[in-house]
């Protein structure tokens, strides 16, 4: 992402099959200090292994993405 921008949008998917659709479960906070600060909230339907995402913008038209794998218990 872009030095000295801020972040202005998360979007979490919490079933990511190599492809990016966003789960409506997300928030993008500011704390007292200004800084974003991202929380987010997901009920998983099974235990089991799943492969997560999420993408964040900046002000200045960066992005990045990350996913990874979560175990469910």
């Amino acid at each position: 992402m872009n030095p000295g921008a801020k972040i202005v949008s998360v979007q979490w998917d919490f079933d990511y099959r190599h492809g990016f659709s966003s789960t409506p479960v997300y928030s993008l906070l500011r704390s007292t200090k200004e800084e974003p600060t991202v929380q987010a909230r997901y009920e998983f339907p099974r235990t089991v292994s799943f492969r997560i995402a999420w993408r964040a913008h900046d002000d200045m038209a960066g992005e990045g993405l990350c996913t990874g794998e979560v175990e469910v218990e």
